[in-house]
């Protein structure tokens, strides 16, 4: 559950960081050239950074996950005294 928050408020984030250079853009009322070349061109730079950080945020939180699992399983199995088949 604090897995799906934390991946849902970082995305919130990242859509808002991909699209303040647009907003910055109509508030500062910048020039056509800023408006076809150089803003559109930020955006898709932010994307490309907001994705990259995603897939790390996503395998950090899995990792983490995993342990969890494998720690749990552990102790299970410690308590049980049961020898795996394999």
């Amino acid at each position: 559950m604090l897995i799906t928050i934390i991946i849902g408020i970082y995305r919130i984030l990242a859509c808002l960081m991909i699209a303040s250079p647009i907003a910055i853009n109509i508030l500062l009322n910048g020039s056509i050239v800023m408006s076809f070349i150089y803003m559109p061109l930020l955006c898709i730079l932010l994307s490309i950074f907001a994705i990259y950080i995603d897939k790390k945020l996503l395998d950090a939180l899995l990792n983490i996950k995993l342990i969890k699992i494998k720690k749990i399983n552990n102790e299970e199995q410690q308590s049980t005294n049961i020898s795996p088949l394999y």
